[in-house]
């Protein structure tokens, strides 16, 4: 209720942080149920109040995979998600890209998946 109060559409926390998964159960955005003022999930128009958005994979659950390997773990999930009918939908820390990336040690840690998912993104608009 707190993040529709505060203005908040989706809420893309339904991630593991340790291994991937949709940790929400399916592979596609769902309506939040409960939030509207009679316990509702959509407004008149059919909006939800709020979107969950399941996100499969997130950059700390490949840490210590080579970009290789992440290329393949993206792709294969990619493939797994499309034969279902949905989106790979993927999180990743805004600090790892740009500028001052390789600042910090446990930025740095992260350089295999910037790579792989580089190559992932490269390999879809190809």
């Amino acid at each position: 209720m707190q993040l529709v109060k505060a203005g908040c559409l989706e809420d893309w926390s339904m991630e593991y942080a340790k291994q991937p998964g949709y940790r929400a159960g399916v592979a596609v955005p769902i309506p939040a149920w409960g939030l509207g003022p009679e316990g509702e999930a959509l407004d008149a128009d059919g909006i939800p109040f709020l979107t969950y958005v399941p996100v499969a994979l997130m950059d700390q659950n490949l840490l210590g995979e080579s970009a290789e390997a992440i290329h393949a773990t993206l792709t294969k999930w990619q493939a797994a998600a499309r034969k279902y009918g949905a989106g790979l939908v993927l999180g990743t820390h805004w600090r790892f890209f740009g500028p001052g990336s390789d600042s910090f040690v446990e930025t740095r840690a992260y350089r295999p998946w910037v790579q792989g998912l580089q190559a992932f993104l490269r390999q879809q608009n190809a």
